[in-house]
């Protein structure tokens, strides 16, 4: 009989940590999507462009991901 008192609140506890997984899960995605769109309109840039904002072709992928990240830290 214990066992049966202590499946619902077993069950509860793994619903809600399989949640908060999937929910984190999810939220990385749409931050790397983000970068993701990020480094695709700075590639499409210019180099005088780029020149103007201060960073190197070789630096778009960074460059974006401090930009993405920097917007979802001041949240």
């Amino acid at each position: 009989m214990a066992f049966t008192n202590t499946t619902p609140n077993t069950l509860g506890l793994l619903e809600r940590f399989s949640l908060c997984r999937f929910s984190d899960a999810l939220t990385r995605f749409g931050v790397n999507m983000k970068i993701a769109r990020m480094t695709s309109v700075l590639s499409a840039m210019s180099n005088d462009q780029l020149n103007q904002i201060g960073v190197k072709r070789s630096e778009i992928s960074q460059h974006a991901e401090m930009l993405i990240e920097g917007e979802t830290s001041n949240k």
